[in-house]
């Protein structure tokens, strides 16, 4: 799949920066909400390299397909 960019990886590889993959899926860990005013507040662990921004991101997309606020993205 990366044959097509070979030129690229090694050409960054070559300026410094290493190729590392991540995981296709990522599951939080400890995983608990509640709900304060109107606000819902959410509390979860994730691995080395996991980021809290890829949670909050489906979950907004979970609400927009489910027919809340259009994404602004």
């Amino acid at each position: 799949m990366l044959a097509n960019w070979a030129a690229w990886c090694d050409g960054l590889e070559h300026a410094g920066l290493s190729q590392e993959r991540r995981a296709l899926q990522l599951i939080p860990r400890n995983a608990t909400w509640s709900w304060a005013d109107n606000d819902l507040v959410l509390h979860f662990s994730l691995d080395a390299g996991e980021f809290a921004t890829a949670i909050l991101h489906e979950l907004a997309q979970l609400q927009n397909q489910s027919g809340g606020a259009p994404d602004p993205a």
